[in-house]
């Protein structure tokens, strides 16, 4: 991926779990304004 090879970082909010589970990159889940998950290759999940 280009973006990779450049360097370049992308933020992404979405609940578009598609999208999310295809890219398979570092996922950060925010509840309430606290982190409670960080994957580094992550997927959708609701707990």
């Amino acid at each position: 991926m280009k973006l990779m090879l450049d360097g370049t970082t992308v933020v992404m909010a979405t609940h578009a779990k598609d999208i999310v589970n295809k890219m398979k990159k570092r996922v950060i889940q925010i509840d309430k304004g606290v982190i409670i998950r960080d994957d580094k290759k992550g997927g959708y999940s609701v707990e």
